[in-house]
């Protein structure tokens, strides 16, 4: 279920963030690789950048964002 609610294009955040700057950050849904998900940043600063960061992440330690 949580895997169909996490599709591209949805916004993300983590589930149990570790401290207020992980729970600040914000990612978007590029594609989903079964128990991972890959991500990219959403971060203002990080986006102005010529190569925008992309990360994966398990598809448990994300959820979608408010």
């Amino acid at each position: 279920l949580m895997e169909q609610a996490l599709a591209p294009g949805r916004t993300v955040r983590f589930a149990a963030p570790l401290n207020d700057r992980e729970a600040a950050q914000r990612f978007a849904v590029i594609e989903l690789r079964g128990p991972r998900v890959l991500v990219q940043t959403l971060d203002p600063y990080l986006q102005s950048q010529r190569l925008v960061p992309q990360m994966v992440y398990a598809l448990a330690d994300l959820t979608l964002a408010d």
